[in-house]
């Protein structure tokens, strides 16, 4: 019998951790969500930017460009807020952003993102219904 989240996949975790003699593996949801920092944390294509992935350079998003920017306040929600949203849509089809909220700190930008699974695997993802339960992924950047 399939597992009920069988439409999520299974497959190596984010970050990377050893298992024995193997990278740990997990499915369903736990899998969708560990794979959020992997996608925001590669850069992609931009500018005159090359992505990290060599056969796959528009995979990833450009939030790197933050990382030592002076942008505050909304400028910087702003920012933020494009290119989680536009690098989740693109690259991770498995979950619906529902709230943002970005933190500047001293050295550091927290981003705190609200996502949801979707709840069934339709034709080329065109998907409506998401589950219920919102689940907050912390990325400290």
């Amino acid at each position: 019998m399939a597992n009920a989240n069988s439409y999520l996949g299974n497959g190596i975790t984010f970050p990377l951790k050893r298992a024995g003699s193997d990278f740990e593996n997990t499915s369903g949801p736990q899998l969708v969500f560990s794979s959020i920092p992997f996608v925001l944390l590669t850069l992609a294509d931009g500018g005159n930017i090359q992505g990290d992935i060599p056969w796959d350079t528009g995979f990833g998003s450009q939030l790197i460009r933050m990382k030592f920017s002076s942008l505050e306040g909304l400028a910087l929600r702003a920012f933020v807020e494009h290119w989680v949203v536009e690098a989740l849509y693109l690259n991770e089809p498995r979950i619906l952003v529902r709230d943002l909220l970005v933190e500047k700190k001293e050295r550091e930008i927290q981003i705190t993102i609200t996502v949801s699974t979707i709840s069934e695997d339709v034709d080329g993802n065109d998907v409506r219904s998401f589950v219920e339960r919102d689940v907050n992924v912390n990325l400290p950047f």
